[in-house]
């Protein structure tokens, strides 16, 4: 087996308001999720949402943080939150992402095992 720690996902909004892919574990593949950091780089208050699908378990998008872009973890701006998290992913599960405005960055750390 080989670990290999590195940068999973980066993205930054141009879009508001849905779900967007952050990092899809592949194939043959395990990963654990190390920390997530989201930048809001705005000068006011932002909303964010982070959802883990499994595909083993229900399927669905399961809230990490927040709710739903209404019901999102505020961050006022320009300010950075970051987690540190430890969970563990299979292959094809997914980390999705979303907020309620323009120019917010979303970096996720970790190491896949293949």
């Amino acid at each position: 087996m080989t670990d290999t720690f590195k940068v999973l996902g980066q993205f930054t909004s141009g879009t508001t308001g849905s779900l967007q892919t952050l990092y899809t574990v592949p194939a043959a593949t395990s990963t654990t999720i190390s920390s997530i950091a989201v930048c809001n780089q705005n000068n006011s208050t932002i909303a964010f949402s982070v959802t883990v699908r499994s595909v083993a378990g229900a399927n669905a998008d399961l809230y990490l943080y927040g709710g739903s872009v209404a019901g999102g973890v505020e961050l006022s701006g320009p300010n950075t939150f970051i987690a540190t998290l430890g969970i563990t992913l299979a292959t094809g599960d997914i980390i999705k992402v979303q907020t309620d405005t323009t120019n917010t960055t979303f970096h996720l750390f970790g190491v896949e095992v293949t």
